[in-house]
């Protein structure tokens, strides 16, 4: 229930942002930039990539502690990475092979 509340109150935040922006062209305009900005589109991407790395170490590491204490733990961590690693790879190559650099 506390989830739920937290999402409408964000969701009426951006909704009363876009609306004040919408009356004054210099907010929309300044709204337009942050929301289409390839920098920090870049920027986005570059650390979630950082971010998947991270977390397919700590899932080993994880995985590691867990053997010491149940082996069917230890497998379904196991086979989450690998699930992880092939889902990475897969996206990888075909991006490598359909990427047109257009939206």
């Amino acid at each position: 229930m506390g989830l739920f509340i937290v999402i409408i109150v964000v969701a009426v935040c951006y909704i009363a942002k876009n609306y004040k922006a919408m009356k004054n062209e210099k907010d929309l305009m300044r709204l337009y930039n942050e929301m289409h900005d390839e920098r920090c589109r870049q920027i986005e991407l570059m650390s979630k990539r950082q971010a998947f790395l991270i977390a397919e170490d700590l899932l080993l590491v994880v995985a590691v502690i867990a053997s010491f204490i149940n082996s069917y733990l230890f497998a379904g961590i196991i086979i989450s990475m690998i699930v992880c690693i092939f889902t990475s790879i897969i996206c990888k190559e075909y991006y490598k092979r359909t990427y047109t650099g257009e939206e």
